[in-house]
């Protein structure tokens, strides 16, 4: 968290270009770089740096808040409900996952730090292979990063599976180890969100996490740009 700072703008830049007043917090490093760059920034510079603050703050609410306002501001919803996410880079990597509801009384996976939860998967009915992402609030960019390498459709000259991808990761030993530092990580709940066995037995252990928010989860195209930005797919 050291590694940090918030950066605070002049009266009436909410106004004029949708740059918040304070609250967005970003690596020293980075505006270092920005700086000796000519001091030029935007939105999705911004949107980058709290989703890094996101992975470190003890406090996520407020940066949730902001990153919130950015994205309505910036990406508002453009009225789907479901979509189609595809990136393709450079090196001939293809990357595809699919973005829509999920059924929490079904198997899925979840992207959460401690009891905080950023992200939904499950397996997609539409499109063998893929996985399909809702995200009740922004993603850190851990999160981001994991939802987007989980996308590549081959993997050692074989078709790849995404959902089965995530399941083998919420059981690998670092996440086990990032779960223990308070990192984001990967979790499989096989019998519905907030389900889990114990003897044998179903247990409800729903109250032990954040409770979901009824209305107002991302819009496909806000989860696209968000992981796009992560990748560094957008250019700023």
């Amino acid at each position: 968290m050291a590694e940090f700072m918030e950066l605070r703008m002049k009266p009436g830049t909410w106004q004029a270009h949708g740059i918040p007043e304070k609250g967005c917090w970003i690596r020293r490093s980075r505006l270092e770089e920005m700086l000796a760059g000519g001091g030029e920034y935007d939105a999705d510079e911004l949107i980058y740096s709290l989703m890094d603050w996101l992975d470190v703050t003890d406090d996520p609410l407020p940066a949730l808040a902001t990153l919130s306002r950015l994205l309505d501001r910036h990406y508002p919803p453009d009225g789907r409900t479901h979509a189609t996410c595809h990136f393709a880079d450079e090196t001939g990597g293809d990357r595809r996952f699919l973005i829509g509801a999920v059924d929490k009384a079904s198997a899925l996976v979840t992207w959460q730090r401690d009891n905080l939860i950023f992200a939904l998967g499950q397996a997609s009915s539409a499109e063998r292979g893929r996985i399909v992402i809702a995200a009740p609030r922004p993603l850190p960019l851990n999160a981001a990063q994991r939802i987007l390498g989980l996308g590549m459709q081959n993997f050692m000259m074989e078709p790849f599976d995404s959902f089965q991808g995530a399941i083998t990761l919420s059981g690998a030993t670092g996440n086990f180890y990032a779960a223990e530092n308070g990192e984001v990580t990967t979790c499989y709940w096989p019998h519905g969100l907030g389900i889990r066995e114990q003897n044998g037995q179903a247990v409800d252990c729903l109250h032990e996490l954040h409770p979901l928010p009824s209305a107002g989860w991302l819009a496909p195209n806000q989860i696209a740009m968000l992981v796009g930005i992560a990748a560094g797919y957008a250019k700023w």
